[in-house]
């Protein structure tokens, strides 16, 4: 049987569901969210790539460890809702919507950043 199945099984069921099962569903969903991230700040960097500089680049590494750190609390918001609150999430909507959110976020961040560069006011 697919692991997805399985996992979203899991993540559906509040009663079979662990911490340690929640936990490592969000993990395996990491991979996808830091590609996704990477992508789009690469994109901008690419489109302003004669004003990028060599520290950006390491502002952007540190940009991506501070997105890890706001995606563990997609974990936090499930183990809450459904152990505390005990409220049924859908941890795939509450990922999706935290993706796009970031991916938004980091555009437009980036974007700003290097439109407030190049123009001449």
């Amino acid at each position: 049987m697919d692991n997805s199945v399985i996992d979203n099984h899991l993540l559906n069921n509040s009663e079979t569901s662990t911490d340690l099962s929640i936990f490592k569903w969000w993990e395996k969903k990491r991979i996808l969210y830091n590609i996704s991230i990477g992508i789009s700040g690469v994109f901008i960097m690419l489109i302003y790539a004669k004003y990028v500089q060599p520290f950006e680049i390491i502002l952007a590494l540190i940009w991506g460890l501070i997105t890890n750190i706001a995606y563990f609390s997609g974990v936090i918001i499930d183990l809450s809702f459904r152990f505390y609150l005990k409220i049924k999430i859908n941890a795939s909507f509450l990922f999706y919507i935290g993706l796009i959110f970031s991916i938004l976020f980091t555009l437009l961040l980036a974007l700003g950043y290097y439109e407030s560069k190049t123009s001449s006011f």
